[in-house]
């Protein structure tokens, strides 16, 4: 009997202390719900200030530059950064103490028992922390949609903090003052590559437009002049004792609007005739000589000029058209502002032009190359880099065979270079015409060796 009246008294204990909780949890509701409020708050305050961290400021000044309702809260987060991260600051350590006040109230408020309030408070912040990185990553992914409508929705409670963050400016402008900001140390080579990466994931987005052209208006700083010149040996150039009358005749058929004139030889280029003066000249009773009519005022650059610094130059001194010396004062080419342009768009055809491929790919891995292509525009369209024939300074691809030859090859000669195998396929005493081009990983031993167009020799190798 004692044993069964005991254990209806601790029954009837348990009931009456589960009822105790019961009700003391009934009585701390708005303790509860504080708790959650503030919770919420420091895990919304969290994933702003994250979302502000992770949004570019380029893209700041862009929405600020769009106008509408994001271009108003951008603007005033450009004028007011400062401020605007004390005031969520101040929001974020008053939840965090806001949590922890009610948790520990709640919890001695219920159970009566001080052991277990820290492990409470601990638990607490354990679960604002969590809730705060699940916010976080939110925002840190989503940062260029969510940061701006957050902020603006967040103003009013900005308002409310404003007085809290009041001590934390102080203390921010006392550490600015003692501890002002290092001076940008960037460099003009890490300037240019962030904006090329840039460029690159946005054209990689889908999202930029003219990609390409951004990329190679970056890319003129490490391109030579003599990358993009016409080479001597394709120069139209006129002697200047040439019959005016010849002169418009050949005007006429190379169709071009300037032409170098020289002295005695093209190494002594003394000036530049206009097409649109031969024209005029051709209407007066009695026609002047092409002395009379030339332009002495001609700009030479060195093949070694990069083309960046060759664009400003013709801008400045507005000439269309370069005569490239080499290094002992001989006449390398001519470039005109038409092939600068061309290596920001591309190819650039008029009504007069022919165009014609100068590599075509017959096969994988093994091309027909016209002889005149430039080593740099080659390396573009094998997409391989011919680092060995760039080192060596080489311009066009015929006179690369050449010297790796040895002197003009004859039809069927081969020579190696970078994991390339080069054929003469046409060329005559004076230089090569057309080139074969075989990747070596590519060729197939059993594949039979394409016929030329006249009786080859015996195939010679050499290799570099």
């Amino acid at each position: 009997m004692l044993g069964a009246h005991s254990l209806e008294a601790h029954s009837l204990g348990g009931h009456a202390l589960l009822l105790q909780v019961g009700f003391s949890f009934g009585g701390a509701a708005p303790e509860l719900a504080l708790i959650v409020l503030s919770a919420l708050v420091g895990s919304v305050l969290s994933a702003l200030t994250t979302a502000l961290a992770t949004l570019p400021h380029e893209r700041v000044l862009a929405l600020r530059d769009a106008g509408g309702a994001d271009g108003k809260t951008a603007a005033r987060l450009l004028d007011h950064r400062k401020t605007i991260r004390a005031r969520i600051l101040a929001g974020r350590v008053l939840s965090v103490a806001s949590v922890s006040a009610f948790t520990a109230h709640l919890v001695a408020l219920v159970l009566e028992d001080e052991g277990l309030v820290l492990s409470a408070v601990f638990g607490a912040a354990l679960a604002y922390a969590i809730l705060a990185e699940i916010a976080q990553t939110l925002a840190r992914s989503r940062a260029n949609t969510v940061t701006l409508p957050m902020l603006r929705a967040c103003y009013p409670l900005e308002l409310l903090l404003a007085p809290f963050a009041i001590p934390i400016q102080l203390v921010a402008r006392m550490a600015e003052r003692y501890f002002p900001e290092d001076s940008d140390t960037v460099t003009p080579q890490i300037a240019e590559r962030e904006v090329e990466h840039l460029i690159e994931k946005r054209e990689e987005e889908g999202t930029l437009e003219g990609a390409d052209m951004l990329l190679n208006v970056l890319e003129l700083k490490d391109t030579f002049v003599r990358e993009v010149m016409v080479p001597r040996t394709r120069m139209v150039a006129i002697a200047k004792d040439t019959p005016i009358e010849k002169v418009i005749e050949q005007a006429i058929a190379e169709g071009h609007s300037r032409y170098p004139v020289y002295g005695e030889k093209v190494d002594r280029i003394e000036g530049v005739v206009y097409t649109k003066d031969l024209f005029a000249a051709s209407r007066a009773a009695e026609p002047p000589s092409l002395a009379k009519i030339v332009r002495s005022k001609v700009l030479f650059v060195p093949e070694t000029q990069k083309i960046n610094a060759l664009l400003r130059e013709m801008q400045q001194k507005r000439q269309h058209l370069a005569i490239v010396i080499d290094e002992f004062g001989g006449t390398s080419g001519i470039v005109t502002l038409e092939d600068v342009l061309e290596e920001i768009v591309g190819e650039i055809h008029d009504e007069h032009d022919t165009e014609e491929a100068l590599v075509t790919e017959v096969e994988p891995g093994r091309y027909v190359a016209d002889a005149r292509v430039s080593i740099h525009d080659l390396g573009e369209m094998l997409s391989a880099s011919l680092v060995k024939a760039e080192e060596a300074g080489f311009d066009s691809l015929g006179g690369l065979v050449v010297d790796l030859a040895g002197g003009v090859p004859e039809v069927g000669r081969r020579v190696r270079l970078d994991g390339f195998d080069f054929v003469v396929k046409d060329a005559d005493e004076r230089r090569v015409r057309r080139v074969e081009i075989q990747r070596r990983d590519s060729l197939r031993p059993s594949a039979p060796e394409v016929a030329t167009e006249t009786p080859a020799p015996p195939t010679k190798e050499t290799t570099a």
